[in-house]
This record gives structure tokens, C-alpha cells and sequence, in this order.
């Protein structure tokens, strides 16, 4: 084994064994503290997920000679403008057409079993449909009746999110230089130096993963909507957005991004075009564009992590912490890589500086 393979082989080790040691003190808390995890580390990651966007548009205002709260209070300020407009003109319209249209109909079930009938009478021959429309039956009362049961949990999360995300962000945007200078101030001399370089690090490759992310994500809404274009579906950009954006899931995203689509086509189209959509969806969209050549080129880069290395994590965060999980685990392994990296070298070299790129 070379050296350079040795350490690969240690820095990946050093990885992994880092995974394991986290998930099993977050396996043994989440007992305890589950709701309040759950909400507050939802919170954590949009928190951060926005910081980093905002952080470069900051960062310019504050270059042509803007000071970095009043920088700060600008872009808060055009996000809420931006995002009470868009309110304003879309979701009021969705809202009542949607919602009159399901209570005709009287129930989630009776808009969307016509649509599957629909969709499978060209089948007949191949299938049962009666078994068909008995089992979505059943499984859309179970999803109905469950949906319901836990609305007034989900509704009580998405309030203590909705006021935590915006305090975190403008604190940890306002007060970036202050929280960094005073955690500085905690460490010791001799180590001052590769600290400093391991949090610019940290930094700039979370931001570049994250953006990078966010990237991915328009790319798969422009993808699906330039496919969906020639059917013209109800909500085209909507659903392509959701469906975009529930991709930062790693692949259970995907499946849960594509349901308001699939359940719109299969309520207004008749079944070539639902499978067409279907079609669109996983096949164009999921395999072709995210997983052959999106995951092994962008993901690989802005994760600075191998593509065989970026499966494995994922699978580990999965095993480990769920859907939440799956979504912090390549920002973990990217700072794990990055500490270990930082120590092999800041002992190897005693101190000094290491070479350049490694």
C-alpha cells in the first residue's frame, strides 16, 4: 500500500468511525429529547441553509461600504417583501380552487380514486381492477385518517420552526464576526493558526456543498418543467419547485417530491399521460439528470467526497438518524475529512504550515 492509499485508508476510517461515535450519542439522546431534536434540528439546518445564502449577498453590500447589520436587515427585509408577494398572488388562488374542488367531491379519496380508475381501465387485461381499487382505497383512508391524526402535531412543529428560523438566522448572520472572534479567544496559541484554517474550510465548503445543493435543486424543477411543458398540468412550476427542493432528501426525497404531481395528473389526465408524468419524473428527472450525471459530478465536487464514499455516508446516516439523518450526514463527513486532514498534517508537519491542495 502506498502512502498516499495509507492515508486515504486512515482518513476514511477516521470518517466512518466518527459517524458511528456521533450516531450513537444522538441514537441514545433522541429517546429523551425526540420532539425537541426534531424541531430544533429541522430549525438548525434551514437556519443554515439560509445563512449561506444570505451570507455572500451580505457580504456584497457590506463591500460597497454598507455596515453588516443594516446589510443584514436589507436582504431580511427584501426576503420577506419577496416571499409576501409571492403569498399573496399564489397560494390564495390554490387554496380555494383546490380546496372547493375537494369538497365537492367530499372527501381527499373521491378526487383522486376517478383519476386511478382512469389510469388503470387500459390495464384490465393484465390486472385485477377491482383488487386495485380496493387496496388505494384502504391505503388512502389509512393516509387521510393518519394525516389528520397528526395534524395538530405537525401544525404546533411548524409554528416553533417558523418563529425559531428567522431569530437564529438574522443572530448567526449579525453576530458571525462576534461569535467567531469570541470562540477564538478560547483557543490556546499554539493552536490558533490551524484552528482559524479549519473553520475557513469548514466554511467555504459548506457553503459551496449547500449552494451547490440549491443548484441541483433548480436544475430538476427546470428539467421537470420543461418536460411537463407539452401536458401543461395545474401548478406546472409549483410542483417542479417541490419536487426539486425535496430532493436536498437523498432519494426518499424524490419519491415524496413527485407525490402532489403525480396525484394532480392521475385527478385531471387520463393514464398515457400519467404515466408519461410518472415517466418524467423518475426516469428523466430522478435517474437520468440527478443520478447519472448530477450525483457522481456535482454532488461528488461540492461534497469534495468520493461518489462510492457519499453512498456509504448516506446509507450510515440513514441507518442512524432517519430523513434527518440522510441530510446532515455529508455536512458531517465533510468536516470530519476536513479535521482529520487539518490533525494528520498539523502533526506531521509539527505545527507548520501543510503543502498546498492536499
Amino acid at each position: 500500500m502506498t502512502p498516499n492509499n495509507r492515508i486515504s485508508f486512515k482518513i476514511a476510517s477516521g470518517i466512518f468511525l466518527s459517524l458511528i461515535i456521533v450516531g450513537s450519542v444522538y441514537g441514545f439522546i433522541k429517546f429523551i429529547f425526540l420532539p425537541f431534536i426534531k424541531v430544533a434540528g429541522i430549525s438548525l439546518i434551514i437556519t443554515l441553509i439560509l445563512f449561506y445564502l444570505f451570507d455572500p449577498l451580505v457580504a456584497w453590500l457590506e463591500r460597497k461600504g454598507i455596515e453588516r447589520k443594516t446589510s443584514v436587515k436589507l436582504v431580511f427585509l427584501s426576503s420577506i417583501v419577496i416571499l409576501i408577494l409571492i403569498a399573496v398572488t399564489t397560494f390564495p388562488k390554490i387554496a380555494k380552487k383546490e380546496t372547493s374542488f375537494v369538497f365537492e367531491k367530499g372527501s381527499i379519496k373521491e378526487v383522486i380514486l376517478p383519476g386511478i380508475e382512469k389510469a388503470i381501465t387500459p390495464l384490465e387485461k393484465f390486472i385485477s381492477k377491482n383488487v386495485v381499487m380496493e387496496k388505494a382505497s384502504r391505503i388512502l383512508e389509512d393516509m387521510q385518517k393518519s394525516f389528520f391524526e397528526r395534524l395538530p402535531s405537525i401544525v404546533n412543529q411548524i409554528s416553533y420552526i417558523i418563529i425559531l428560523v428567522p431569530f437564529m438566522t438574522y443572530f448567526l448572520l449579525s453576530g458571525k464576526r462576534k461569535l467567531l472572534n469570541k470562540f477564538l479567544e478560547l483557543v490556546p496559541n499554539r493552536y490558533f493558526e490551524i484552528v482559524l484554517h479549519l473553520i475557513h474550510r469548514i466554511n467555504f465548503q459548506w457553503g459551496v456543498y449547500i449552494r451547490g445543493k440549491i443548484l441541483e435543486s433548480l436544475i430538476l424543477s427546470g428539467v421537470i418543467i420543461l418536460f411537463l411543458l407539452p401536458v401543461r398540468p395545474p401548478y406546472l412550476i409549483l410542483q417542479a419547485l417541490i419536487a426539486g427542493f425535496m430532493n436536498i432528501i437523498p432519494y426518499i426525497g424524490s419519491i415524496i417530491g413527485a407525490i402532489p404531481g403525480i396525484i394532480i395528473a392521475v385527478s385531471h389526465f387520463n393514464a398515457p399521460v400519467v404515466l408519461y408524468v410518472i415517466f418524467v419524473y423518475f426516469v428523466v428527472a430522478q435517474i437520468i439528470v440527478d443520478e447519472i450525471i448530477l450525483t457522481p459530478t456535482l454532488l461528488a465536487r461540492i461534497s469534495d467526497l468520493h461518489p462510492l464514499t457519499v453512498l456509504i455516508v448516506l446509507f450510515i446516516g440513514e441507518e442512524i438518524g432517519g430523513i434527518i439523518g440522510m441530510i446532515v450526514c455529508i455536512p458531517i463527513a465533510i468536516l470530519l475529512k476536513i479535521v482529520i486532514l487539518e490533525a494528520y498534517y498539523f502533526f506531521k508537519y509539527q505545527g507548520e504550515t501543510p503543502p498546498e491542495g492536499y
